[in-house]
């Protein structure tokens, strides 16, 4: 059976891989490239399903709480920082 840090860790590689997709997307855009606004809608679908509704859903409901638990990172400022993250890509995607 998998550890629950190894499928985060596996998710976390998913969404890195989308988001080095979106870099190069940008690079075309920078390149003068035309708009492929197919990718920039499926992006923000992987983003808002995948991403936030599984990922960070999951670091919020079940990983944080573990860790806050812990008397050695119940005050981690990490986590405090993570869930802002979290905060800004949701509303990078409204």
């Amino acid at each position: 059976m998998e550890s629950i840090s190894s499928i985060m860790k596996h998710e976390h590689d998913i969404i890195l891989l989308a988001i080095d997709a979106l870099d190069a997307n940008a690079k075309e855009l920078k390149d003068k490239e035309p708009l492929n606004q197919e990718f920039y809608f499926k992006f923000i679908d992987f983003q808002r399903g995948y991403a936030d509704g599984v990922h960070h859903n999951k670091e919020e409901r079940i990983l944080f709480p573990i860790l806050e638990s812990h008397e050695e990172t119940a005050n981690n400022r990490d986590i405090k920082v993570l869930l802002h993250q979290h905060v800004l890509s949701r509303a990078h995607m409204e």
